[in-house]
């Protein structure tokens, strides 16, 4: 009886990498993942504030290109209401940088190199 040679084994080669098993380390994962929990959703209330004035500043903006409304009077409405998401995503910004930080460093504290 001959072998079905789709049923073959193929050896899969896979990396391994060694985690510290610490309460520090687990410590500063729960926080970590508890800190991008609120990050999201902080950032997901900001977005809608980005939408509302930035959409409003646009607007403004269509009504000065339309003689709707005066273009000097336009151009600081619409730099009052882009403001305020500029000044959000500037902050979004800041705070993304430091869970990417915070991520690196305990990337780095959990491996250790493999001895050969």
């Amino acid at each position: 009886m001959a072998a079905n040679p789709s049923l073959e084994v193929q050896a899969i080669m896979l990396t391994l990498v060694q985690i510290k098993n610490s309460h520090s380390s687990s410590a500063e994962a729960a926080s970590l993942v508890a800190d991008y929990m609120a990050f999201d959703k902080r950032r997901t209330e900001r977005r809608q504030y980005q939408k509302a004035f930035g959409g409003m500043g646009i607007i403004v903006l269509l009504g000065a290109l339309f003689g709707r409304v005066p273009a000097d009077q336009a151009a600081i409405v619409a730099g009052l209401l882009i403001a305020p998401p500029v000044a959000l995503a500037i902050v979004e910004v800041v705070h993304w940088r430091r869970l990417l930080r915070r991520l690196d460093r305990a990337r780095k504290e959990a491996q250790i190199p493999r001895k050969s």
